[in-house]
């Protein structure tokens, strides 16, 4: 509602002038109290609305998220380089419409591709030795055949 007020003057009125005063300005810089009340409500809209035994959460269109969503920290930590070479690129190219569309549907691309690459990596099995391990003596040897 109050994002709203923004943009329509008419609902400036519905809201009230306390709440404007302790709510403006919005800090982007660090997580504010209406970014995250849009959060939460988000959060309960998709746990109200949402079975967890919905058909497509297991479909393949679904998968590039649900593997982003694994990795989400890894994910989210390339997705900031990804960004200062997506700036870079619009900025030595035309800024249109059409290049901001193909920048950001590579680097979704590349991410979906990372998180792919994070899960194989995951599955791999471990083939070397903890070295941690004391080596078994013959004391134990005769305790666990015992």
């Amino acid at each position: 509602m109050i994002v709203l007020t923004w943009h329509v003057p008419l609902l400036d009125a519905s809201v009230p002038k306390w709440m404007i005063k302790a709510i403006y300005p919005i800090d982007k810089t660090d997580l504010d109290m209406l970014r995250f009340t849009h959060f939460l409500a988000l959060a309960l809209v998709v746990a109200r609305f949402l079975p967890r035994d919905w058909p497509a959460l297991g479909s393949k269109w679904l998968r590039p998220l649900i593997l982003c969503g694994q990795h989400s920290l890894p994910i989210f930590c390339f997705g900031v380089f990804l960004s200062f070479g997506a700036h870079w690129i619009l900025m030595q190219y035309t800024r249109g419409v059409w290049e901001q569309l193909a920048v950001s549907a590579g680097g979704i691309l590349i991410m979906v591709a990372a998180a792919w690459l994070l899960d194989r990596a995951a599955k791999v099995p471990n083939l070397f030795v903890d070295a941690s391990e004391p080596e078994a003596t013959p004391a134990k040897i005769d305790r666990i055949a015992a």
